[in-house]
């Protein structure tokens, strides 16, 4: 299966209108915000749209956590980040756990596009965002 299979048209737009090297790091996250979301039958079905113009996860059924959201950032030319809620506590949350990122206030971590992807650190911050509203 292709990693353009399955997307809704609009957000599969948005990933392809950047450079490649962008849009593959976009596609990357998407896959890994899936595969948390199957990892923990608690979050369920994730409904894939788009919310102000960039690519939004929530879990649909289960109202487990809240959205999250990846796009580029403006601050680091070709860079990608992992939106939220900015009234929940998650970017506080991630930035006591790993403060060696970047992130903007309260509503994104941006991921340095010279370095990888932490895979480690993207699903962790997945399934606290999609778990969010779950008792501790």
């Amino acid at each position: 299966m292709s990693e353009t299979s399955n997307i809704p048209e609009g957000v599969r737009k948005v990933f392809d209108s950047y450079p490649d090297s962008v849009s593959h790091r976009l596609y990357k996250l998407r896959r890994w915000i899936l595969e948390v979301a199957d990892a923990d039958e608690r979050i369920g079905i994730i409904e894939e749209s788009l919310k102000w113009g960039q690519p939004s996860y929530a879990p649909a059924v289960t109202k487990s956590g809240t959205a999250v959201r990846i796009d580029t950032h403006c601050a680091v030319e070709e860079s990608c980040a992992l939106y939220v809620h900015c009234g929940t506590s998650l970017v506080a949350r991630w930035r006591d756990i790993y403060g060696g990122l970047a992130f903007d206030g309260n509503r994104a971590v941006i991921f340095d596009p010279a370095q990888p992807l932490p895979k480690a650190i993207v699903h962790h911050c997945i399934a606290m965002a999609f778990t969010y509203r779950l008792p501790a």
